[in-house]
């Protein structure tokens, strides 16, 4: 690098000099390496501060030794890193061993960069089916961005990076993910033993995961303070199909994991989110504190959202051993959005087809345990703990909410058996441990073995009266 006349002490704009390096690299790639320092990078070249050639590999000595940063004063930009010609296969990229600081705060954002289109990415590589994209131990600061990462091709790889002040921005209220991966050509996605630190107030952090098509594993992953922890979708040219998310610990959130499912441009309808894995994974909600964040007002405390929309499907869908836990208050005006603060929710336009919801914990979900209200075709709730469910039993106007396991909708061969249901609350709020909705259709399904227990001595019923005489 220091032959190109980068100089890497903070101070001087090393931009012409790395540009010049990059733009040195050969027809079939090179590795582009970056010494120990810090390379501050000012101006922009139209959209993009830094463009790649094909085959562009980046590399550090490690990310707290070689850092490229944005010079106060840049302003707002489409990317950091990009191809020069994003519309070309451009083969594999691998970056490694580097921190890209973003500083934000000495370029604040003025208007919505969705509106604006200067998303402000990092690196952006949106082309063709063909690249293998690889980023690996590095570190993404102070980024206010639509999207932190834009990977799409047909293997996408993100391991063991740390993400710190990664958000919105102060006029906060956009759509935001920290990585947002997309498997092209039945491709793949890995992310695993990433660190994503968010933030709260205006410049909240959004979403740390945001996944469409191909096969997907996403494990080991820790975040903190993000208002969706994933967001693992059905959405893209390609069906997804088999997901595999494990392992991963998430903290002060608003919904750990949102199962999306939708019509994408001109794809037809159809199972287009199928063969999905959820198994021991560790979240705690704290609906509190977000109480102040602008856009999170009336979005619901869920552990696992399922919200297949009108004409879409969801197939085989597994949440195994998780631990889901609620904490905090939820004082006025803030509350979740009444029936969806579940351990599990579904009430969706669209299907659901082969759920199982086995061996997970459920502790003081402000609704029920688990909900299902819509069109279900086969589903097995099976040895689940809920501790407490129906915390906001008092304001839900719907006092069935205040239940283990509650059914509505049409739901077509369910089988709800062995779960236990403990309330420990003087006196009890939990009036059964398997509710029915009004207006509840159900076929072919059996309710039994279910286990009830107060801490008062009250034993209630393992089933509503109406439930007994549907089942």
């Amino acid at each position: 690098m220091a032959r190109f006349g980068a100089v890497g002490d903070g101070r001087t704009d090393d931009r012409a000099a790395i540009q010049a390096a990059l733009d040195a690299v050969p027809v079939g790639g090179a590795v582009v390496r970056f010494p120990a320092g810090v390379f501050q990078v000012a101006g922009t070249q139209g959209d993009t501060i830094l463009t790649l050639r094909p085959g562009t590999s980046l590399r550090g000595e490690s990310r707290s030794a070689s850092t490229l940063r944005v010079a106060p004063g840049t302003g707002s930009w489409g990317a950091f890193l990009e191809y020069e010609n994003p519309s070309i296969d451009p083969g594999s990229l691998a970056v490694s061993d580097l921190t890209f600081d973003m500083n934000s705060r000495a370029n604040p954002v003025v208007d919505n960069p969705q509106a604006t289109n200067r998303p402000r990415m990092v690196i952006r590589s949106a082309g063709g089916a063909g690249p293998s994209l690889s980023i690996v131990g590095c570190r993404f600061h102070d980024c206010s961005n639509v999207n932190t990462l834009y990977l799409a091709g047909r293997r996408v790889v993100v391991r063991d990076c740390l993400f710190t002040g990664t958000g919105a921005g102060a006029v906060g209220g956009w759509d935001h993910s920290s990585i947002y991966a997309v498997a092209r050509s039945g491709g793949s996605i890995s992310i695993t033993g990433n660190r994503f630190v968010g933030t709260l107030g205006s410049g909240a952090s959004r979403t740390a995961i945001e996944t469409h098509g191909g096969s997907q594993i996403v494990q080991q992953n820790t975040i903190d303070a993000y208002l969706k922890g994933m967001n693992l979708t059905g959405v893209a040219q390609e069906r997804t199909d088999t997901v595999v998310v494990a392992s991963n610990t998430i903290s002060n959130a608003l919904i750990p994991f949102h199962l999306w499912a939708a019509p994408y441009a001109n794809q037809p309808s159809g199972t287009t989110l199928s063969n999905v894995l959820l198994r021991a994974n560790h979240a705690l909600i704290d609906p509190a504190a977000w109480r102040d964040v602008p856009g999170a007002t009336g979005v619901y405390a869920c552990g696992v959202l399922l919200d297949p929309q009108a004409g879409c499907t969801m197939l085989d869908i597994t949440v195994r051993g998780n631990t889901f836990r609620w904490t905090g208050e939820l004082p006025p005006p803030f509350r979740p959005l009444d029936e969806r603060a579940c351990g599990v929710t579904f009430k969706s336009a669209g299907v659901l087809s082969g759920l199982q919801i086995l061996g997970n914990t459920f502790e003081t979900p402000p609704s029920a345990g688990v909900l299902l209200d819509g069109s279900v075709v086969t589903a097995t709730v099976s040895g689940n703990v809920f501790l407490d469910p129906g915390r906001l039993a008092a304001s839900l106007e719907d006092a069935t909410l205040a239940s283990g396991v509650v059914l509505g909708g049409r739901i077509d061969g369910a089988v709800v058996t062995g779960n236990r249901t403990t309330d420990r609350r003087r006196p009890h709020v939990v009036a059964q441990g398997v509710a029915s909705r009004s207006g509840l259709l159900v076929t072919r399904s059996r309710v039994s073995g279910n286990q009830m227990q107060c801490s008062d001595g009250t034993v209630p019923p393992e089933m509503s009266e109406l439930m007994s005489q549907l089942v």
